[in-house]
């Protein structure tokens, strides 16, 4: 999981760490230069969570694929793993961002595999 997650870093330029979390909020793996990403993991599960109600069950728009916040300092991208997991990608606010949603659906896809779901 962690060489998932490295290779993921290493290859979208601006990207500062990664991290697998469960939707219940759990951090499951990480890698980073030096941050625990526990708290990134906890609050992007909940922001998971209210946007799979908000689009799925109350706007009725489909299943939630993706999810980007933007701040002055950081973006973070996230990408579902089946309906209770989920991978994080943290990035400098100048990024390539079409690279990050590329290579976080691979990595979604190879850990789906690994996970088994």
């Amino acid at each position: 999981m962690e060489d998932i997650l490295k290779r993921l870093v290493t290859e979208v330029e601006g990207a500062m760490g990664s991290a697998v979390g469960g939707i219940d909020g759990l951090l499951i793996e990480q890698y980073t230069a030096g941050d625990d990403l526990s708290n990134t993991v906890a609050e992007h599960a909940n922001l998971l969570r209210n946007a799979r109600f908000a689009y799925t069950e109350t706007l009725e728009t489909g299943e939630l694929h993706e999810m980007m916040v933007a701040t002055d300092r950081l973006v973070g991208y996230t990408h579902p793993i089946g309906s209770e997991y989920f991978v994080v990608l943290l990035l400098d606010p100048v990024c390539n961002l079409g690279k990050a949603r590329l290579r976080s659906s691979d990595a979604a896809a190879a850990l789906r595999e690994m996970i088994g779901i």
